[in-house]
């Protein structure tokens, strides 16, 4: 079945609400603007496919259904779940972005104090720190998790060597094309975005 075959029937099983706010008008319109709101799928929009991924992919991350060695194990895919990258916990979700060393030490450089009991079903509820501007500030969220994660898949399948400062540098050059898309009257929030990321290296 093809992506959008997938796609298509996971989202008209969803509840609008559930992804309305993160994902439907806040996320998605303000790193690619209004101007691309085209029929999903059509192939007349160039930047169809980019909407695609990422609402997939945020919409897959806070119903905890990508694809971490956990969630492959209860699917009886893998038979061992520990993280690849540390070695040490289970793969989840929320380990895979929040708690391994290498993303915990990725947020505490941005300045994120993540609590305890954080679920990444929450992920859009959370905290906002008063360096970084509310506007557009689940897009910001998104792009880091969606950094961490190719990270993650660099690291794994690829044998990449991929440090927190190369992280960071990554997420630098994300930011500044996701600011292209930006509205234009927010278009100098890219350059917030890239000063936050440059003052973590």
């Amino acid at each position: 079945m093809c992506f959008l075959c997938i796609y298509n029937l996971v989202f008209d099983k969803l509840p609008r609400n559930l992804y309305q706010g993160f994902l439907g008008q806040s996320v998605i319109p303000s790193f690619l603007g209004q101007s691309v709101r085209a029929p999903i799928g059509n192939p007349t929009n160039p930047y169809s496919k980019a909407i695609l991924v990422l609402q997939f992919f945020g919409w897959l991350l806070i119903s905890d259904k990508i694809q971490s060695r956990v969630n492959l194990q209860k699917r009886k895919v893998l038979e061992e779940a520990t993280c690849e990258l540390c070695q040490h916990q289970p793969e989840t979700s929320l380990h895979l972005l929040f708690w391994c060393p290498a993303a915990a030490n990725f947020w505490r450089r941005l300045g994120f104090l993540v609590p305890s009991d954080f679920d990444v079903g929450e992920l859009h509820h959370l905290s906002r720190l008063p360096h970084i501007p509310d506007l557009h500030f689940e897009t910001f969220v998104l792009l880091c998790c969606w950094q961490l994660w190719k990270r993650r898949n660099g690291v794994v399948f690829r044998g990449e060597e991929a440090t927190v400062i190369q992280l960071l540098q990554n997420c630098k050059a994300e930011a500044r094309l996701w600011a292209c898309r930006l509205p234009r009257a927010d278009a100098a929030l890219g350059d917030v975005w890239c000063s936050i990321f440059h003052q973590a290296m």
